[in-house]
């Protein structure tokens, strides 16, 4: 993924999941609150309209009972009988038969198109009841008109013979129910409903049973009757037990009812202990809280659709900003590119004022010390080739003896120095190796190695003792390390081939290891000696020793190979490398030299290289 992606990322992750996550949270916030107020405002409104209904239904109630407190007045009072009876007035139909024509009776008419029958029945009553009620019969239509009327029947005590004395009494059920048609504001919606409340057998709870119904809209604001003989109750009462209870105890209240798939207020009130008036008020009464919360919704999708833009001029900001971002980079990526291919001349603008000016600052300032480091570096690769070409092949033929050698440097040049070089007479048998050792490591030491060489050479060639050679090399690079400090480790070492004799002279140097096969047995060819470059005036002794066995072996090396240490700190040593030397060696000399140099590198494991590393051995044949 390139780094213009990941910077739209980083960008849209800081700066677009917070916005998001703020917007969910106002969002649902916005729709609680919605909802909390949605509640409130129907539990307000609804407490309202319900005591305003509840009003109006009482009033309802009240009118209807006075209404028919005084029709009982007038059916309890006997008209006078010197009254004349008043024939039924021709717009006022007659009544239907009485329920038995052999009851003796009398019937006249009242003011007010009222028409009362009474009737005496035989027997007793038992005992009579204090409030006598009025019985509601069924309605019915009155002759030749559309007009409904209805029997209302009071039974009453008579004062001479103690037989009941039962008044009828027909009434237009218009006139009846003119006192509950009250106007308020629900008047267009309203459906009335005037309430028989009956014990059915057997049942505890009370019954509701419509008697009359008036729908305004449906039937022009009249009441139309409804069969009392019907025994199926209000759809909508059905489950309205605590309500029928309340009507039957007289009281006057409000309750919230489903209707036609609506919300609606019921309110009732009480005309008698078994009749009540109920009025239903479906629709806006209790729908504003769904008002609220669909403004709460709509408030979330303007939100959401505002949050959508800013995310979207967001996305849009963050890639211009990021192909900006990125431009920077790829340039960074062409400067680069252009110095690997060695254009040292290129620099990058500094004109964004910004970390990245401080990046390319610091770029412009190393790329001349890049090409500094460059020109240095293969300066050390033209010192290491010249280095490798003053050290011998590694491999030498002598008669009787078998030769091998390297050198292994830490960096590209190093201060170990090794060399062999024959006689320079025909008729001399030497052999002279040297292995030295120069203080320090790079260009400085190989320096010094080189001007060593060159000493020890012009010296070699020469027929005197040993010691007045190498005593000589030492004077003059004395001369030449006197105000620098540095200095030389040297052993010398020269073999006749023909007698078999080995000379040495130790110069501070290790002293080399002599190990005969037979016997089994180490020596160290030491002896006194100062380092080279230290004292110019210090005498060199030379030491002998007799290598006529075949099978010896003599090893020369410098410090860095016995020194090498691994992880835990712990020295190669001088004891391991016997150890190796003995168990190796029937092994030619090259063999010998590869497998120490290879314990060596695996005993130091992944470390790196802390010193030069030479090897010499001579093994007799």
């Amino acid at each position: 993924m390139s780094i213009r992606w990941k910077f739209l990322i980083v960008v849209l992750v800081f700066s677009i999941v917070p916005l998001l996550a703020v917007i969910a949270l106002s969002q649902r916030g916005t729709l609680r609150l919605g909802a909390t107020i949605s509640e409130l405002m129907d539990n307000i409104l609804t407490q309202s309209a319900g005591a305003e209904l509840t009003q109006t239904t009482a009033a309802s109630a009240r009118m209807l009972a006075l209404q028919l407190d005084d029709l009982k007045k007038t059916m309890t009072r006997r008209p006078d009988p010197g009254q004349p009876r008043t024939p039924l007035p021709a717009e006022v139909p007659a009544p239907p038969p009485p329920d038995d024509e052999n009851l003796p009776g009398a019937t006249y008419i009242l003011p007010g198109s009222l028409h009362i029958e009474e009737k005496i029945f035989p027997g007793t009553t038992g005992e009579e009841d204090a409030t006598p009620h009025l019985i509601w019969g069924k309605p019915y239509f009155l002759s030749g008109s559309s007009e409904m009327a209805v029997r209302l029947s009071l039974s009453l005590p008579d004062g001479e013979n103690h037989r009941p004395r039962w008044v009828t009494a027909d009434i237009a059920l218009s006139r009846l129910l003119a006192a509950c048609m009250l106007n308020s504001r629900w008047s267009l919606r309203m459906h009335s409903f005037l309430i028989a409340v009956n014990y059915a057998s057997g049942a505890g709870k009370p019954r509701l049973t419509v008697f009359a119904v008036r729908d305004t809209l449906e039937n022009r604001g009249q009441w139309r009757p409804v069969d009392m003989s019907e025994t199926a109750a209000l759809p909508a009462l059905e489950s309205l037990d605590q309500t029928a209870e309340r009507m039957v105890r007289g009281e006057t209240g409000f309750t919230k009812i489903p209707w036609k798939g609506q919300k609606a207020l019921l309110a009732f009130a009480p005309v008698s202990p078994r009749l009540a008036v109920l009025n239903i008020t479906p629709g806006m009464v209790v729908d504003v809280g769904r008002d609220v919360l669909a403004f709460a919704r709509w408030q979330w999708i303007d939100t959401a659709v505002a949050s959508l833009f800013i995310i979207m001029v967001l996305v849009a900001m963050a890639l211009w900003r990021s192909k900006a971002m990125t431009a920077w980079f790829q340039e960074m990526v062409q400067a680069v590119e252009r110095l690997g291919h060695g254009d040292f001349a290129y620099r990058m603008p500094l004109g964004s004022g910004d970390e990245r000016a401080e990046v390319a600052r610091a770029f412009n300032e190393m790329v001349p010390q890049l090409e500094d480091r460059m020109r240095i570096r293969k300066a050390l690769d033209v010192a290491h080739e010249i280095q490798q070409t003053l050290l011998p092949s590694g491999e030498l033929a002598i008669p009787g003896f078998a030769v091998a050698a390297r050198s292994v440097y830490s960096d590209e040049t190093g201060g170990d120095y090794f060399d062999f070089f024959p006689c320079g007479e025909s008729e001399c048998a030497r052999y002279g190796f040297v292995v030295g050792d120069v203080t320090g490591h790079g260009i400085g030491a190989a320096l010094l190695m080189a001007t060593a060489r060159a000493f020890v050479r012009a010296e070699a060639a020469k027929p005197e003792d040993l010691a007045l050679r190498v005593s000589r090399v030492n004077r003059l690079l004395t001369a030449d390390t006197r105000h620098s400090g540095n200095f030389m480790s040297l052993f010398y070492l020269e073999i006749d081939v023909g007698t078999r004799q080995v000379c040495w002279v130790r110069a501070g140097h290790d002293p080399a290891i002599l190990y005969d096969p037979v016997g089994n047995t180490f020596e160290d060819l030491g002896g006194p000696g100062l380092v080279l470059g230290v004292d110019e005036a210090f005498a060199y002794r030379q030491q002998e020793k007799s290598v006529a066995r075949a099978g010896m072996i003599l090893l020369l090396f410098t410090d860095g190979i016995w020194e090498t240490h691994d992880g835990e700190g712990t020295f190669f040593g001088k004891e391991r490398l016997k150890t190796l030397l003995k168990h190796h060696a029937a092994a030619s000399a090259e063999q010998i030299r590869d497998r120490i140099l290879a314990a060596v590198k695996q005993f130091r494991g992944d470390l790196p290289m802390e010193d030069d590393m030479t090897l010499i051995v001579i093994k007799a044949i």
